[in-house]
Parts: C-alpha cells; sequence; structure tokens
C-alpha cells in the first residue's frame, strides 16, 4: 500500500498518510535495533559458551585420557570421528592431531547409478584419512561383496524403472521378459564404457599408490570381493606389490574362487608365498594371520 498522497487525496487523508509513513519509519528503526540486539546476543552467547567450555570439568583431563575415549567411541565405526570434531577447538585440534584415529579405513564399493559422485566423496575421506594418519600403518576393511559387472547393473537398473509402469500382477512377467533379454546388447563400448568400475579402481589407486608404495604401510586388510570371478580377479591383481608390514589377511569370496585364488598366490601378496607361518583357512573365506608381518 502506498503511503504517499495525491492532489485528489482530501487533508484528513494526507494526514493519516503521513501518520502512516511515520509509523513505517518507527517500524525499520525498530527492525534495525531487533537486529542489532540479535548480533550482540549471539556474541554474548559465543563468549559464554567458550568461557563455560574453558572451565569445564573435561578440560582438567588429560589428553591422553581423551584420546583413548576417542578410540573407544570411533572402535567399532571409525567414521564416527565426524561427530568428535565440532564440538570444540580442542577436540578438533586433539582428534585431527591423533593418527591412530585415521589409521582405521572403511570403505564400501557397491554399484549405485550415481557411484561417480558417491566415489568422489569417499576420494576426499579417504584423502583426509592419508594425510592424517601420517606413518601409522593402515588398518583397511574394503568392502566389494555388492559390486556387480556392468551388464547386470544395468539391467537391474531397467527392471527397477520398469517396476515403477508396471502393476504388481505383471511382475513375473517382467521378470519373465527381463530374463529372455540378450544382454550382448549391452557390449556395446558406447552403452558399457560409463558404467565400467574405473571409479573404484582409482580409489583403490590411492591405497596402493604409485608403484605400490601405499601398500607398504598395510598392517591389516579385511577384503571382501564380488561374487562376480572376473570382477574379483580384476580386484585381486592390483594387489601385487610387496606388504612388509601387513600382519592381518583376511579374504571373504565366492567358494567357486578357491582355486583361482590359491592360483594368484604369489602373483597377488607376494608376500604371503614366502611366509612359513602364514595359515590358510579355506572354505568360503580365507585368513592368512601371523606372528611376524609376512
Amino acid at each position: 500500500m502506498t503511503t504517499r498522497s495525491t492532489p485528489s487525496d482530501p487533508p484528513e487523508i494526507r494526514r493519516k498518510l503521513e501518520s502512516l509513513q511515520h509509523q513505517h519509519e518507527i517500524i525499520g528503526n525498530l527492525r534495525s535495533r531487533i537486529k542489532a540486539a540479535q548480533l550482540e546476543c549471539a556474541r554474548l552467547e559465543t563468549e559464554i559458551f567458550e568461557y563455560r567450555a574453558s572451565v569445564a570439568p573435561i578440560q582438567k583431563c588429560p589428553q591422553e585420557l581423551i584420546i583413548m575415549f576417542f578410540e573407544y567411541y570411533t572402535c567399532e565405526n571409525p567414521r564416527l570421528i565426524r561427530h568428535l570434531l565440532p564440538v570444540c577447538k580442542t577436540w578438533y585440534e586433539l582428534a585431527i592431531s591423533s593418527p591412530r584415529l585415521w589409521n582405521r579405513i572403511p570403505i564400501k564399493f557397491d554399484s549405485d547409478w550415481g557411484i561417480e559422485s558417491t566415489c568422489d566423496s569417499i576420494k576426499k575421506r579417504l584423502d583426509k584419512c592419508l594425510e592424517l594418519s601420517g606413518t601409522v600403518p593402515l588398518e583397511l576393511n574394503l568392502e566389494f561383496g555388492e559390486l556387480i559387472p556392468p551388464q547386470a547393473r544395468i539391467l537391474s537398473q531397467i527392471r527397477e524403472d520398469l517396476l515403477s509402469y508396471t502393476h504388481s500382477d505383471g511382475h513375473e512377467i517382467l521378470d519373465q521378459w527381463m530374463g529372455d533379454l540378450n544382454s550382448d546388447f549391452f557390449i556395446d563400448p558406447e552403452v558399457m564404457v560409463p558404467h565400467q568400475p574405473y571409479h573404484h579402481f582409482d580409489l583403490l589407486g590411492t591405497l596402493i599408490g604409485s608403484y605400490g608404495d601405499g601398500m607398504l604401510y598395510w598392517a591389516s586388510l579385511r577384503l571382501d570381493l564380488p561374487e562376480d570371478s572376473e570382477l574379483a580377479i580384476d580386484i585381486l591383481e592390483l594387489f601385487s606389490h610387496p606388504t612388509p608390514n601387513l600382519t592381518r589377511l583376511h579374504v571373504t569370496c565366492n567358494g567357486d574362487m578357491h582355486e583361482i585364488f590359491n592360483s594368484l598366490i604369489g602373483t597377488v601378496f607376494p608376500d604371503c608365498q614366502r611366509s612359513s607361518t602364514s595359515r590358510c583357512q579355506v572354505r568360503r573365506t580365507w585368513s592368512f594371520s601371523s606372528s611376524t608381518p609376512l
């Protein structure tokens, strides 16, 4: 609503418009004062919080004990460290200066359609862990169990898209049609290339390092391989560099991989073959352990 008078307005309306304009000016001034007061409140609250934090009983706790608490809190899930970082400046600085809070690295690789952005996020976390862990040996947990070949990934996405347009009574027919679908069509490079697991291998390359120098710092590895044998072999062949500090190796894979896995030992994880104290438990899971580095 306009607060300016027009020549046709009678004197009474002009006076009311002037009064209305004055009230708007008062409101504007009050808003400015409220904003300034809010900023001052925020400043005072921050200072009070920082003071109380500085005299809190936990400040008297030895840093070694706080680090022990951090390690206990993140024992089951190392990623919980992200909950500790924003608590206060002291905890943040203590956490990022404690390499043993960053040397345990779990990564789950799957076949999500938006895997590129997912891998970018994992890469940032991985780089931070490698930076802050320093020279402390790494404890890795790499889960490839849900990774599927590109053809299967494309077929799965087609089925998922069609299900949204299919009545529940037609699911069986859809599954039958999907079963008869010729997946050779997807061998076309233009279709296959965008869905190859290159991003996963790039992440592994970050851990393995140039010429395998990253594997020199591996202390333990839990490796869950995909059911597809070709994918599993592609992954295993990346681990062809020495691991002199590796004391624990636990590999889980499809039972059909038994012979293939045994034939690769010496080529992958070459230190395993040279160890006279290593033990191999052959079922669906292979476990190598040693009291000394493999």
